[in-house]
């Protein structure tokens, strides 16, 4: 069910948020993305998944206050913008790191890309309209 299913990402999103090998958190509450497209489809609205907002205030914020804590950036990964998610989701999760980058936590882009060829795989202005709509600045983007 899906109080479960964020209940146990957060479990290990806040372990890797508190290790001090941690310097990015990477792939939050991303689950898998084929397991969100192909099996439970988060383009249907229907689906409480579909929605970043299912996961509880509470939670983001504690994330929030540990990332801020350990010194560690929160990872805006490129597969935000590959077209399988749906507005609702792109849009909620967005706006969530603005939050966070308003917050002085440092947002990286790209740092768990699985290609040496990230621009083949991004449309960099397409993710900058999208970003700078929800009021996250790439310009200060962080760097590893």
């Amino acid at each position: 069910d899906t109080e479960s299913v964020v209940k146990e990402y957060h479990r290990q999103y806040m372990y890797a948020a508190t290790h001090p090998f941690t310097d990015i958190l990477a792939h939050y509450m991303w689950c898998d993305v084929h397991l969100f497209t192909n099996v439970w489809n988060i383009k249907d609205f229907k689906n409480p998944l579909a929605d970043f907002n299912v996961i509880p205030f509470s939670m983001k914020d504690e994330l929030k206050a540990a990332l801020k804590e350990n010194n560690v950036a929160f990872e805006l990964n490129n597969w935000l913008f590959n077209d399988n998610l749906g507005e609702r989701f792109i849009a909620s999760y967005l706006d969530w790191v603005s939050e966070l980058q308003s917050s002085g936590i440092k947002i990286a882009f790209g740092s768990d890309n699985h290609s040496p060829n990230l621009k083949d795989l991004c449309d960099y202005k397409k993710i900058d309209q999208a970003c700078r709509k929800h009021g996250i600045k790439t310009d200060e983007f962080y760097c590893v």
